[in-house]
């Protein structure tokens, strides 16, 4: 319930010009900041918080549990009024993102003290589901996709962008029909479970899953082919889209050009950190309905939606996030190329057989943090000292990693170690430049070493031979006017003072001017410490000022390099997952699986990944044999909890784990390429946990 002081019913925000005319400047400002955002909650700044007024306060209020106050707005009466502090805006827009609301951030635009009026504001970003960067909201080993679907009479384009990353890529498919078109469309969202999607046209049973989903949505209108080819050019600094071959493909293009548009958008005054757009082909990876990968519980349980008892848990050792999320990708993603499936195998088979490489390629991988979501903060210019050390320890790790995998001979493992950039210049004038105590703010100084900016170091000593003169100049003073109990102070209202006591007033010499009373005496200034006021509050405001500007153009520098940054980083998140295959293979006593082509699955020894992991008695392997001439189809019998969905999605999940280039939980496994698996097995059943 909310707290509040009125009811809030009474009001109704203006609509009439004339009542906008009747608010007050400040109001009147808020409301044409609003205008057009109906659906968007508007928080906006004004002084040492982010304020909501009318019916955004009542919400705000609402969803935060906060008092919901009221203010003057003149002859209209009392609005409603919440809001929130300055510093802990962050915190309560990861409330807000959570509730599923939009929220846009209006902020001062103008320096308060240069402002003739009103101090001008306006909308500098709108923070949603699918592009909020804050890390506390974000899970580190899944993507933060925003998904956009666009229609047309022939065909459906699909894009999706993980704004924390700065992975962007698009496909398209022909739709025969509307409910195909739809189905597809529903495939494709539920395969990448984006965190919102916007929407181009009526897809009414899309619209029932992504309310069941609780996947924030919003409907936009797709751009023209024109509109969207120039979005992307611009951005991108090109003269044609020929180089990413989406020119022939118009229903991606038109969905990539509207993703981006959109997210440019919500960013408002910052840079979009997008990575190279990449076409994608539904028909490169394995069919899994949404019915098949809830029963086999390949990334969550059916019972309980929970990570722990799938085959993600039951495969994911990842040193890194990012080799985590990529993990994620293959094993919702399985390959139908027998060469990517076969290089794939060869790295894991290498690895298993040089485990003392794997170890220590793993324990350098483990050292590395989050480079891609690292990189877009800094991109983005939200990150703090400490993210761009983190960058700069990371960027360390290259050579020993390297090193660790210099002996390794597959030939996607020496591709991807070979083509790693060291990036030594941004990775020294970060360690160079960047106090390793750096604050988690970036406006407070303290973020620059000592020797890194030569007039950075001059203010520094201005302001550290000031306070030694402050403490000089009490200590005369003292003597001067033999008060003994004289001391100067400082805070941020009234700035430096001399504080006499009471008993002592009449001691006080004609130069000193009173500036304040207090309870146990009066506070002084003279012209002598007003002037080092002056000199030494100068210095901490242009120390300040000059390591934010020095701060900003690291951010820069990182933004400069960032391709290069993105590409280590996904050669890394691979090297991670094909090491932790390796691992989880050798832990498990898992084989190498034949792929070839033709229709045949012959698996012996078979056991169930996941339960085999959980159970504390051995688990009895079994075999199967089926093929195009013989054993087609087999049926499976038995009473109830006899283990029949066991072995089904047994074989499931072992045709799968072959194809994303995993090894295999048996004594031998024979595939043929299968390129799409039905299931529908076991609903009541909760095999993690025994049943």
């Amino acid at each position: 319930m909310i707290n509040t002081p009125y009811d809030p019913s009474t009001w109704r925000d203006p609509a009439t010009e004339h009542e906008h005319h009747a608010l007050s400047p400040m109001l009147r400002q808020y409301y044409e900041l609003k205008r057009g955002s109906a659906e968007t909650l508007l928080l906006m700044r004004v002084g040492d918080f982010y304020e909501a007024y009318g019916e955004d306060a009542v919400s705000v209020a609402g969803l935060l549990d906060i008092t919901l106050t009221k203010k003057d707005a003149g002859p209209v009466g009392k609005i409603p009024m919440a809001g929130v502090p300055y510093f802990a805006v962050d915190e309560y827009l990861r409330r807000l993102v959570s509730a599923g609301r939009r929220v846009a951030i209006g902020d001062q635009v103008e320096d308060p003290k240069q402002a003739k009026g009103v101090v001008k504001r306006a909308v500098t970003r709108i923070v949603t589901s699918g592009t909020i960067l804050d890390p506390g909201v974000l899970d580190e080993k899944r993507n933060n996709y925003v998904m956009c679907l666009v229609r047309s009479r022939t065909h459906t384009g699909v894009a999706l962008a993980d704004v924390t990353t700065g992975e962007f890529i698009a496909t398209d498919f022909a739709t025969e029909s509307e409910e195909a078109a739809e189905q597809k469309a529903i495939d494709e969202l539920l395969r990448w479970r984006p965190a919102e999607v916007i929407l181009d046209g009526e897809l009414p049973t899309l619209l029932e899953i992504l309310a069941a989903e609780n996947i924030t949505h919003s409907p936009f209108r797709a751009p023209s082919d024109v509109d969207a080819e120039q979005t992307l050019r611009e951005y991108y600094g090109v003269a044609s889209l020929l180089g990413f071959g989406v020119t022939a493909r118009t229903a991606a293009m038109r969905a990539a050009g509207g993703l981006m548009a959109y997210v440019q958008d919500t960013q408002r005054t910052r840079a979009v950190a997008f990575g190279q757009l990449r076409l994608y082909s539904v028909d490169d990876v394995m069919v899994l309905d949404q019915t098949t990968r809830r029963n086999l519980e390949l990334v969550e349980t059916l019972i309980g939606r929970e990570r722990r008892g799938s085959l993600l848990w039951a495969l994911d050792e990842c040193v890194t996030s990012m080799g985590a999320r990529l993990l994620r990708t293959w094993i919702e993603r399985p390959l139908l190329s027998l060469e990517s499936i076969a290089q794939r195998h060869d790295a894991v088979a290498e690895l298993v057989e040089k485990l003392d490489r794997t170890d220590a390629l793993r324990s350098e991988l483990a050292r590395v943090l989050d480079v891609p979501r690292l990189l877009s903060r800094a991109v983005y210019g939200t990150a703090n000292g400490r993210d761009l050390l983190a960058l700069a320890d990371s960027l360390d790790r290259l050579p020993s990693i390297a090193a660790a995998g210099e002996n390794l001979q597959a030939r996607i493992l020496r591709d991807l170690i070979d083509r790693l950039d060291f990036l030594e210049p941004l990775r020294d004038r970060l360690t160079h430049a960047l106090n390793p105590d750096c604050p988690a703010t970036v406006r407070d100084g303290n973020l620059i070493r000592a020797g890194y900016h030569a007039e950075l170091d001059e203010l520094r000593d201005v302001r550290t031979s000031g306070k030694r003169r402050i403490q000089e100049m009490e200590e005369a003073l003292r003597e001067r006017s033999g008060i003994r109990s004289l001391k100067i102070g400082f805070n941020n209202v009234f700035g430096y003072y001399i504080e006499v006591t009471r008993a002592n007033l009449a001691s006080v010499p004609p130069d000193f001017i009173r500036k304040q009373t207090i309870a146990n005496g009066e506070r002084f200034i003279n012209e002598e410490l007003k002037a080092y006021e002056e000199r030494i509050l100068g210095a901490d405001e242009r120390i300040k000022t000059l390591e934010y500007a020095l701060f900003t153009e690291l951010m820069g520098a990182v933004t400069e390099v960032q391709e290069t940054i993105r590409s280590n980083a996904e050669k890394l998140a691979t090297l991670d997952v094909l090491g932790n295959l390796a691992y989880v293979a050798a832990r498990g006593g898992y084989v190498r699986p034949q792929i070839i082509e033709d229709n045949v699955m012959t698996v012996q020894g078979g056991r169930h990944p996941v339960v085999e992991r959980v159970l504390k008695t051995p688990f009895v392997p079994n075999d199967l044999h089926v093929d195009s001439e013989g054993d087609r189809l087999l049926i499976i019998t038995g009473p109830n909890m006899a283990g029949k969905s066991t072995y089904l999605r047994q074989v499931a999940l072992i045709a799968i784990m072959a194809q994303m280039g995993s090894f295999v939980p048996a004594t031998s496994a024979r595939v043929g390429v299968i390129d799409r698996v039905f299931t529908r097995v076991g609903a009541s059943d909760d095999l993690h946990l025994g049943q």
